[in-house]
């Protein structure tokens, strides 16, 4: 037996509670389906710029950087000139090995 039906007021409602009943149902719907795609939308996109741009991507390479000379039982610590020329020589490589890992 239904809420409304000893109550004739209430009986009233019945097709307005209805109408709201569904018109919740479907902007709830609505919201959730819009909120889904905007995600899609952004993972995409977010995918999509990853891979465009100057990245460094990680590449498994067979040279690594060799520390200097052992002074007082430590390495020392490698000069910024070396550091640099080693980047370029990285940076060179990567370039002409484009894609290849």
């Amino acid at each position: 037996m239904p809420r409304t039906a000893n109550n004739p007021q209430l009986r009233d409602f019945d097709e307005m509670i209805e109408f709201l009943h569904w018109l919740t149902l479907f902007l709830v719907t609505i919201v959730f389906v819009a909120a889904l795609a905007l995600g899609l939308i952004l993972m995409s996109a977010r995918a999509a710029t990853a891979r465009t741009g100057d990245v460094i991507t990680p590449c498994v390479i067979a040279h690594r950087f060799e520390p200097g000379p052992i002074v007082n039982g430590h390495h020392r610590q490698p000069t910024q000139s070396e550091i640099d020329a080693r980047a370029q020589e990285l940076w060179a490589r990567r370039k002409t090995s484009a894609g290849s890992c």
